[in-house]
């Protein structure tokens, strides 16, 4: 009886300790945005988005090219919509966006031509079923 007291009283020590130790993180110092609001679109901090139209069958894995480097940002299913986001900092070449699409277990990579893209733009582009009906443009 004794060793279950000790045990339980480890057991609430252990999970008041636990409770109070935080991750560290301070609040943000700016409201979150609203949905839909021209914040929310641009994304935070400096972030580009890249809104995808996959018309493409095929589900795409998005990469980054920087400097023949591929950094990966995420994946669209087939012929559907999707937003990913391109870290600030993650393009060492100033302004140029240069993305790849990969299709999962199917035929070659379709590239995006270099866009520029200005402090506040976002990237879309539009997948086609080849690179000749694929398009892309910064708003």
């Amino acid at each position: 009886m004794k060793i279950m007291r000790t045990l339980m009283a480890g057991l609430t020590g252990l999970v008041a300790l636990s409770l109070g130790c935080g991750t560290g993180r301070s609040a943000p110092s700016e409201p979150a945005p609203q949905p839909g609001s021209e914040q929310a679109v641009r994304g935070a901090r400096g972030q580009t988005q890249v809104q995808i139209d996959n018309q493409n069958f095929n589900d795409m894995d998005i990469y980054l090219i920087d400097a023949g480097t591929r950094v990966y940002l995420g994946s669209v299913t087939g012929l559907s919509k999707g937003s990913l986001t391109i870290p600030r900092g993650a393009s060492r070449s100033s302004f140029q966006v240069r993305l790849l699409a990969d299709p999962i277990g199917a035929s070659p990579p379709i590239r995006m031509p270099s866009v520029l893209v200005g402090p506040g733009q976002n990237v879309y582009w539009m997948i086609g079923s080849s690179p000749a009906n694929s398009f892309a443009s910064a708003d």
